[in-house]
């Protein structure tokens, strides 16, 4: 039982990689940067004249506007890239109008860069109104400053709707950017950050991802939902 369990789970993950991007070969010459302060995934992709969307997803960064200092990405082979100049596969504000989130999350660990707006709107797909009404006060204080950077590692409340569910399983993710995963799954980018706060990109190489957990398949168990945090 043990080896088929292996062999199962050997198959699956020969078959993510391929999945992941069918027209790169492990044998490609591949570049590495090594970001430095003040860079940006726009000017490291004028850089190397690809696409911000090319090298997120090659190193499956989670979030490609939140860079540190010192990482190390891999730009891709010409032949690899998609040349997806739309910009993607960046997290952007929705036109909310979700007062919750639909399976949880309960709280929500505050990375770098993040802002009331950015939360709300880019991450969870709900008001801003909503989730000022949960975390707000626990963050910017009176300032009422809903663009104010919040300091990272803070944990914030989240309104959850009830009743509501997910499913969650073991991912292993070689390929794309949490929002990406998010269209994909039918989820949200916040509910995947808050369950993977220490995940930012991989750094084991191209086609080879790191194991984190995914909610999917996001929904309300009811027509009347009621807001709880």
């Amino acid at each position: 039982m043990m080896k088929n369990t292996l062999l199962s789970l050997s198959l699956f993950l020969i078959g993510s990689m391929a999945a992941s991007d069918p027209s790169c070969q492990h044998g490609d010459a591949i570049t590495t940067y090594t970001v430095k302060s003040n860079d940006t995934i726009f000017s490291i992709a004028d850089r190397y004249n690809t696409t911000v969307c090319d090298i997120s997803r090659y190193n499956h960064i989670a979030d490609p506007q939140m860079l540190y200092t010192g990482e190390e990405l891999y730009i891709p082979p010409q032949r690899c890239a998609h040349s997806d100049p739309s910009h993607s596969c960046l997290l952007t504000n929705q036109n909310a109008t979700n007062t919750c989130v639909n399976g949880g999350p309960h709280t929500y660990t505050i990375f770098q860069g993040d802002t009331i707006r950015k939360i709300a709107l880019a991450k969870f797909n709900i008001t801003i109104e909503a989730l000022n009404s949960t975390a707000g006060h626990m963050t910017y204080g009176a300032s009422g400053d809903i663009d104010a950077e919040i300091e990272s590692g803070l944990l914030i409340k989240v309104p959850q709707c009830y009743p509501s569910r997910c499913e969650y399983r073991p991912y292993y993710y070689t390929w794309g950017t949490y929002k990406d995963l998010a269209i994909k799954y039918n989820t949200t980018p916040g509910h995947i950050f808050a369950l993977n706060p220490s995940f930012n990109h991989s750094e084991t190489g191209p086609g080879v991802g790191g194991w984190i957990t995914l909610p999917m398949n996001c929904g309300s168990l009811s027509d009347n939902v009621t807001v709880v945090s």
